[in-house]
């Protein structure tokens, strides 16, 4: 069984290197579950602050962050997510990229790790420190 460690968010920016919140272990389900409510309902009401990537509506950044979560419930709850689309993949990806630029003021982060290339990008725009800065 796949599961996953939701890190409960104050001003963390998902998918930085270091996480100053204790994440919930995969061995709590329910808690996982509650964490992911939290978050979901956090993302929702603060979408409006979100600016939505290009060539994507409000409303289908919506629909996408909502079917990230459905995903993501069932993963944390031990059922076989239906898998996200590679377009709603690459929305998600974008936004989290726009979050995290813009330090979280145009909406809340989403519980995704960054890949290599998202990283290797942030660190490029100066967002992150290069991993051999001290």
């Amino acid at each position: 069984m796949k599961t996953i460690s939701i890190i409960l968010l104050g001003t963390l920016l998902v998918g930085c290197r270091t996480a100053p919140h204790e994440p919930v272990p995969p061995s709590e389900p329910q808690a996982q579950l509650k964490a992911l409510d939290r978050l979901e309902e956090r993302c929702l009401v603060h979408l409006p602050n979100a600016r939505p990537p290009d060539g994507v509506t409000n409303a289908e950044l919506e629909e996408v962050i909502k079917a990230y979560f459905v995903f993501a419930k069932a993963e944390a709850s031990g059922q076989t997510p239906t898998p996200l689309s590679p377009r709603q993949i690459r929305v998600l990806q974008q936004y989290q990229m726009d979050v995290i630029r813009a330090k979280g003021k145009k909406g809340v982060p989403l519980p995704m790790p960054l890949s290599a290339e998202m990283d290797a990008q942030l660190v490029k725009e100066g967002v992150f420190p290069s991993r051999n800065e001290k």
